[in-house]
């Protein structure tokens, strides 16, 4: 069964704390399969931070399982797709692939730095993927068989503790292992105590 039901996404929305969704296991606890997924590019403060922390967890997790974990990142050149095929602009092939090869080398050092300040330590595997993150990161866990997916979830321009973000809702809506989501510091969730 793919996808969280409306309680789920509910919860992923509102609920203060970080949040463990749970599927049932594709692998024993001594293979368990557990993933995260950050985005190296995002400059704000308090994205950094998550990322960080997303990375800290998912490696503490996959120390407590001894299992194997894949670092997932998704990259790509926004302009790539309309500039192969504008009438109006002509750029060489050969021109385009440079531009693209050197966005996804900048996006690589930015993962390699990511990677190196959140000091994680042992075995993992770097997925560093083309491709809209709704599409893809749905496609590498089905093809790896993931277990656990580490993932933050609020988005940047929601209004606080409202929205968790389209591209992470689509993520949600096509996945079919346990999700931990984490939420930024200082999240404000809009449920009111009494």
């Amino acid at each position: 069964m793919k996808g969280f039901k409306a309680l789920d996404m509910e919860l992923l929305r509102k609920c203060p704390c970080a949040l463990f969704l749970y599927r049932p296991l594709k692998h024993t606890q001594q293979d368990i399969r557990i993933a995260v997924a950050i985005d190296p590019k995002d400059e704000e403060a308090e994205a950094l931070d998550l990322s960080l922390r997303l990375l800290e967890v998912a490696h503490s997790l996959n120390v407590r399982y001894q299992g194997k974990l894949s670092i997932i990142s998704c990259w790509e050149f926004a302009l790539e797709s309309y500039l192969r095929d504008s009438v109006w602009l002509k750029i060489s092939k050969e021109e385009l692939d440079r531009i693209v090869a050197e966005e996804k080398h900048v996006h690589g050092l930015l993962l390699q730095e990511l990677i190196k300040r959140s000091q994680i330590s042992g075995a993992y595997q770097i997925d560093h993927l083309k491709g809209q993150p709704e599409e893809v990161i749905p496609a590498i866990i089905t093809h790896k068989r993931i277990d656990i997916l580490v993932m933050g979830t609020v988005a940047r321009t929601g209004i606080s503790g409202f929205m968790i973000g389209n591209t992470a809702e689509n993520i949600l809506q096509d996945i079919d292992c346990s999700l931990l989501a984490l939420k930024p510091q200082g999240f404000v969730s809009p449920v009111k105590a009494y």
